[in-house]
């Protein structure tokens, strides 16, 4: 269930008429457009190219807010392209949208840019987050640091990241990030687990096991009589 609105901000009203062989305009008259089915050649957009225009400016907006939180300046020429792709789920029974978002913050270094992202996938709390290269450009800290920020404020995301990285992250304690892998070699995929890391106290206990006292072997040969 929705969230109830504790304050609304604003109300857009809008009027569509033929579905996707026909047309929608805004109540204020700000919107007018023909609309007509992907890929069918006739003139007129789609409710996905809408739609990847309107989420696309929602998300430059809420990294705006979270810019100003953590005392960063936002990129005026700041950018988002959006890929909006329709498809089947449920064995075919029924449709959804998938969305990919490549941002563009001009002037902003690694950290900057990790700031903004992560604060808005914590307000968004996705279902399902795809990660491309995400942390390509962090160093190992940033890439812990951002990992360990997903994982603590959005417990019930699934993540998917496409890594060329040996070793996927860790956290600082040494515990995976993610509970398995896919590898790809020769156009053949195959999935397996990772490995849970130790701890590093017991990995180190292991590794480095104390030497066993004399005395811990001594048992007393005296048995009390009854």
């Amino acid at each position: 269930m929705a969230n109830k609105l504790d304050t609304v901000l604003y109300t857009a009203h809008t009027h569509t008429t033929g579905g996707r062989d026909g047309a929608g305009k805004a109540s204020d008259g700000a919107l007018d457009v023909k609309l007509s089915p992907p890929g069918s050649g006739k003139p007129g957009t789609n409710p996905e190219q809408l739609f990847g225009i309107g989420y696309s400016a929602c998300f430059i907006g809420a990294m705006t807010l979270a810019s100003a939180k953590h005392g960063i300046k936002m990129p005026q020429d700041a950018a988002v392209d959006a890929s909006v792709s329709l498809g089947k789920t449920d064995g075919g029974t029924a449709y959804a949208l998938a969305v990919t978002l490549s941002i563009t913050l001009p002037g902003l270094d690694a950290v900057q840019k990790q700031k903004l992202v992560v604060a808005r996938i914590i307000l968004q709390q996705p279902g399902l987050l795809f990660l491309d290269e995400a942390t390509g450009a962090l160093d190992p800290e940033g890439k812990v640091a951002f990992h360990q920020a997903i994982k603590d404020n959005c417990p019930d995301v699934t993540v998917i990241s496409v890594m060329h990285e040996a070793v996927a992250p860790r956290s600082a304690a040494g515990t995976e990030f993610y509970h398995s892998i896919v590898l790809i070699a020769d156009g053949v995929a195959t999935k397996k687990p990772l490995v849970p890391t130790l701890p590093v106290e017991l990995t180190t206990i292991l590794t480095q096991p104390r030497p066993v006292e004399d005395k811990w072997l001594r048992f007393s040969r005296r048995l009390k009589q009854k």
